[in-house]
């Protein structure tokens, strides 16, 4: 008989042994010991000596899950940031890397040879309002992509955070032009065309266009 080889304490991919459960019997008989796991994840399941031993059972299947998403939206979210920030051959290096932009800790974790596992990233991204159509924009444009800095916008949103816009404050109010022509119903290139020549902005907004 063999001699029962102690896991306790082991890991095996994403499963970190706790202790020996009640073996399981199969249909033809055989029994298969039992461990209980606890996934990085935080998920507890029971696996057989041998899936863990083979590398059969990697985690407790959040894992194949994450490896799913591999040719969804988020992935190509997170591989752009990435790329963004480290590669210097993407074009948009000299306004991220280049400019010291980079993604944060939590989200590199994800990154394993430029493969992206999205663990941290899918989950802080289901909390945070994710859904088809948005992006991801950030909220200082001199900050890094990290969570507290980072939203889910619409393209709209995102064109008028770009760090190239002109913003203008009336009445407690962070504007562009083009919003603060829409909000007062103003010709947006007159209104631009007074602003640069340095016009008071309520003038701006109210003056009446002479005939």
């Amino acid at each position: 008989m063999c001699k029962l080889i102690d896991l306790t304490g082991k890991r095996f991919g994403k499963l970190t042994v706790i202790k020996k459960v009640k073996s399981h019997v199969a249909p033809n008989g055989h029994a298969s010991t039992m461990w209980e796991c606890k996934c990085d994840c935080g998920n507890i399941i029971n696996v057989c000596s041998y899936d863990l031993r083979s590398g059969h059972s990697k985690s407790c299947g959040c894992l194949q899950f994450i490896h799913g998403l591999s040719k969804s939206h988020l992935y190509g979210t997170l591989n752009r940031m990435y790329s963004r920030c480290y590669d210097q051959s993407n074009r948009d290096y000299k306004y991220y890397g280049i400019r010291g932009i980079k993604l944060c800790d939590e989200w590199n974790k994800d990154v394993v040879g430029k493969k992206h596992s999205m663990e941290n990233f899918y989950k802080w991204a289901m909390k945070n309002g994710y859904k088809k159509g948005l992006t991801i924009d950030r909220k200082n444009n001199n900050g890094n992509y990290e969570p507290l800095n980072c939203r889910w916008a619409t393209m709209q949103t995102q064109s008028n955070n770009r760090r190239n816009n002109h913003f203008v404050y009336f009445k407690n109010e962070r504007l562009t032009i083009s919003q603060l022509a829409r909000k007062y119903h103003v010709n947006r290139d007159l209104l631009k065309g007074r602003l640069q020549r340095n016009w008071d902005v309520e003038k701006a907004i109210t003056e009446p266009v002479k005939g």
